[in-house]
This record gives structure tokens, C-alpha cells and sequence, in this order.
């Protein structure tokens, strides 16, 4: 079985249009609705910086994995210092915000013990590398609030104020300045 947790009505109806055979549940990580040793393995993919209570979740996938199951989980460690992306350069406050949401991965794997879990590792899982010209993204709508959550945190004067630091770093560089994305994604695999 292929199940999915959503809280949003309208993400799970975008959902069923490409996974029609998933069993499909609006509810919240943090309380899964499903019994306990119900599940081999259970996948967060840059999904675990949303949730309210990590602590929980980790408790409640523990709980509905069967002996031998693993939780792995995806998303970003800001605290490693190894990322140059264009959203944290010209939107500064979205560095701060970022290392307050994504746990190090060192701590993702002692909340995976304290939830029960018998052993746990952290790998890199992927890096994700473009270059895009700014001029490019501006005027593509790139640079926009949906574009990450990143962005989307940020106060509308922030974001302005990047758009902003973005325009005018683009006009000094002759409307050739590159917009690089450089960064790491960490899988964290706790198992049962």
C-alpha cells in the first residue's frame, strides 16, 4: 500500500491526480492515522522544516512501522555551512529562519533514538547545482514568494528588500549577474 499524509484539502486533491491508487489522508505528521506496525517504510522528503513537533512525529512513525521498518527522511542542513544559494545572498534573513527550522542532522538522529529508534545514520543524499542570470529569473517569475518557503516566511518588506539587493547587484554586473545554486540535501534513515 502507498499512503500519503497532507494537511491541506487542496494538496491532497493535486495529489490524487498523480498518485490515483495512494490512500490518500488528511491529517497532520504529527498525529498519524493509521495503526501501530502498519508500515515497512515511511519516506519525508524536505517536508520535516514544516512540521510543528518533530519529536512527535518521530514517536509516531516509530510507532506504525513493523520490526525492521526505517523512517528516512530528506531536507536541508543550513547549520554545515556548505550551501551558496542565491535565495540566502540576496535575502539574508532567510539563513536565520532556515537554521531555527531544519534541525542538524545530528539532531535529527538522537530524536530518532529518543523516539525508539534502534539505530540511525545521516548521508549526503543529493546536491543541486544551476546557474541562472538573474535578468533571466526576474522576468521568468523565479524570484518569487511561491517559488521556496524560504521566501515564503519572509515579511513583505524583507522580500521587497531582497528583490530589491537582487535588481540593483544585476545592473552593476551589466545585467549579467549569475544566480548560482549550490547546495545539499541530507537523508537521515532511522530504523525500527
Amino acid at each position: 500500500m502507498i499512503a500519503g499524509v497532507e494537511p491541506s484539502a487542496e494538496m491532497i486533491v493535486r495529489a490524487r491526480t498523480t498518485a490515483p491508487d495512494a490512500q490518500l489522508v488528511r491529517a497532520r505528521a504529527e498525529e498519524l492515522p493509521w495503526h501501530d506496525a502498519s508500515f515497512d517504510r515511511l519516506y519525508c522528503v524536505n517536508a520535516l522544516h514544516h512540521f510543528s513537533d518533530r519529536a512527535r512525529f518521530f514517536a509516531e512513525a516509530r510507532r506504525i512501522l513493523k520490526p525492521g521498518g526505517a523512517l528516512l527522511t530528506i531536507g536541508k542542513d543550513p547549520h554545515a555551512e556548505r550551501d551558496s544559494w542565491w535565495v540566502y545572498d540576496y535575502f539574508p534573513e532567510t539563513v536565520a529562519i532556515d537554521r531555527e527550522r531544519f534541525a542538524r542532522v545530528r539532531t535529527l538522529r538522537g530524536e530518532m533514538t529518543l523516539a525508539g529508534f534502534s539505530w540511525s545514520e545521516s548521508f549526503e543524499a543529493d546536491r543541486i547545482e544551476a546557474v541562472q542570470p538573474a535578468t533571466e529569473a526576474l522576468a521568468s517569475g523565479i524570484v518569487d514568494r511561491a517559488y521556496t518557503s524560504q521566501l515564503t516566511v519572509l515579511s513583505d518588506e524583507e522580500f521587497a528588500a531582497g528583490v530589491a539587493r537582487m535588481k540593483t547587484a544585476n545592473d552593476a554586473a551589466g545585467g549579467q549577474l549569475p544566480l548560482v545554486t549550490d547546495f545539499y540535501l541530507f537523508a537521515t534513515v532511522g530504523w525500527t
